[in-house]
């Protein structure tokens, strides 16, 4: 019987990403907008530029650790955006973003201060930088990778 759920895990850790300085918006899911009003409460951040972030999983493995529980491997995707403002050096503003999300989350980090243990296993990935459209915005992008460690017990 699995003691984390989905919810709670993804959660923890939109809390820790949106503590990140330059992190802007932070969503628990990918979103997708279909008209200016949504664009501006998604992606939009309070210095009114494309600043959005969002977490999801990727794939699962299980492991059998004992007949008391399971480590369950969690892949996790952070997906972000910022808006490409050449005057304002957005690209170094990214940069030192991701950089300030890679520090933040390191192994041993523990996302959980309950009974069920939650620890990220090895340094988070970027496993891609770059530029591309966010609808019809021209952004800074990046995928980020972890893998988050969870012992479900099975009594």
């Amino acid at each position: 019987m699995a003691v984390s759920n989905y919810q709670d895990i993804i959660n923890q850790i939109e809390v820790a990403l949106s503590q990140i300085e330059g992190v802007g918006n932070v969503h628990p899911y990918f979103r997708i907008v279909k008209d200016d009003a949504q664009i501006r409460e998604v992606y939009i951040d309070v210095d009114n530029t494309v600043n959005a972030w969002f977490i999801s999983r990727t794939a699962i493995r299980d492991e059998q650790l004992t007949q008391y529980g399971n480590l369950v491997n969690w892949e996790v995707l952070i997906e972000g955006w910022l808006s490409v403002q050449d005057t304002k050096r957005s690209e170094i503003i990214f940069q030192e973003t991701i950089d300030r999300i890679r520090d933040g989350f390191q192994p041993q980090t523990d996302l959980d201060d309950t009974l069920t243990k939650i620890e990220l296993t090895r340094p988070i990935q970027a496993t891609e930088i770059g530029a591309g459209m966010l609808d019809v915005i021209y952004c800074h992008h990046c995928i980020l990778m972890m893998e988050v460690q969870i012992l479900e017990s099975s009594v």
